[in-house]
């Protein structure tokens, strides 16, 4: 079985019921479709089987990582951190954020993935705008020191020691604002 984890602040995200849930139920029913449609190619429906079997021996679970307190550790085969760090930063600042790093790289098993959202800086300006973040707790944006842009610099350094396996410049969305970097790590296998 695969393990993921979708680390996640209470009350952004949803209930463990999120999007993300929804589409691998989705992407079932659609691979389960075309490995019994008789008229595709064996190859085709062979492929389907194949890419099943990974999504029928997939788990997924949310966690606060700021505030877990026994967070789990060699865990996960993959750690998906998607639209998190601003959130992260904003809250609890330079050290929370390095934290949060160090809790992900330590939930993942030898060889596991970090996939690594990191919104830009000119998203953190724009957090004061949003009608339902005015009563969260920020850190001042210029006590930051970290920045989006140094942090696959920073995973792949040495204190965290990932592998860069893919560096995605910006990602494909037809939603607006969310056309981003990703950024997929590995944790080294010794």
């Amino acid at each position: 079985m695969h393990h993921a984890i979708m680390p996640t602040i209470p009350h952004m995200i949803p209930p463990p019921h999120t999007q993300t849930t929804r589409n691998v139920i989705n992407e079932r029913a659609a691979v389960n479709a075309v490995i019994h449609d008789t008229t595709r190619p064996r190859s085709t429906r062979t492929a389907a089987r194949r890419h099943m079997t990974g999504l029928l021996y997939t788990s997924f679970k949310h966690a606060d990582f700021v505030h877990m307190l026994d967070p789990p550790i060699h865990a996960y085969d993959c750690v998906l951190a998607l639209s998190i760090t601003k959130w992260v930063h904003v809250n609890w600042g330079d050290a929370g954020l390095m934290q949060f790093f160090h809790r992900l790289v330590n939930a993942l098993r030898p060889g596991g993935l970090l996939v690594l959202e990191p919104q830009p800086w000119r998203s953190y300006k724009q957090i004061r705008h949003k009608s339902n973040t005015k009563h969260w707790p920020h850190v001042a944006l210029h006590a930051l020191t970290l920045r989006p842009e140094g942090f696959a610099a920073l995973l792949t350094g040495e204190e965290f020691g990932l592998t860069m396996v893919k560096a995605v410049e910006k990602t494909h969305s037809k939603v607006e604002g969310f056309q981003r970097p990703l950024l997929v790590l590995q944790k080294n296998r010794g």
